[in-house]
Order: structure tokens, then sequence, then C-alpha cells
């Protein structure tokens, strides 16, 4: 029988952010896949906090040797705080999609 089992935080908190990291165990590398801030908490430092934060677990938790992420090119304020954290540019990939017009 299959089974789906559903957690939930009974509505104690609200997520205001949230961070996707994936390892590739082939050569060391992890990828911060997706940052969220809520538009109610950008430019105060949440975002920043929470990337060197995940650059903290990234490094010293899993061990990787290199840390990678992509950002739009119109999204100014997420490259100024990646940036801010150590981020350098490496390559400009031209043509990627957007999604819902999402910056």
């Amino acid at each position: 029988m299959n089974r789906q089992r559903v957690f939930s935080n009974g509505n104690q908190w609200k997520s205001h952010r949230f961070f996707c990291y994936a390892i590739n165990v082939n050569d060391d590398t992890g990828f911060i896949k997706f940052v969220v801030v809520d538009n109610n908490l950008r430019r105060k430092g949440y975002g920043k906090a929470m990337i060197e934060l995940a650059l903290k677990y990234a490094f010293e938790i899993t061990g990787v040797k290199l840390v990678q992420l992509n950002v739009f090119d119109e999204n100014i304020a997420a490259k100024y705080c990646y940036e801010k954290v150590g981020f350098i540019e490496e390559s400009i990939t031209q043509n990627v999609f957007t999604y819902k017009n999402e910056l």
C-alpha cells in the first residue's frame, strides 16, 4: 500500500527565506539552486546572511571545493548580494529562459 505523509508546522511560523542546495559528488562542487527572500525583507541583510550560512554549510559540512550559482542579468540586487559575499562572475549564458516574468 502506498502512503503519503503530510507534515505541517501547524501554521506556527512563516518562512521568509529559502534556498536549495545540491552537490555534484563527481567533482565536489556545490550549487545553490534557488534563493528566495520575501519582498518585505529585501535590502535588510537577510539574503546576505542566508548565503553566508549556505556557504558555511557547503564548505564546512559537505566539504565541497567550489560553490556556484546562477542569477538573471536583470536581478541587480541579487548580483550585488552575491558579490558582497565573494562570488565572482565566471561566464554569461545568452538567451536563457524566464519563468512567469520572474527576475
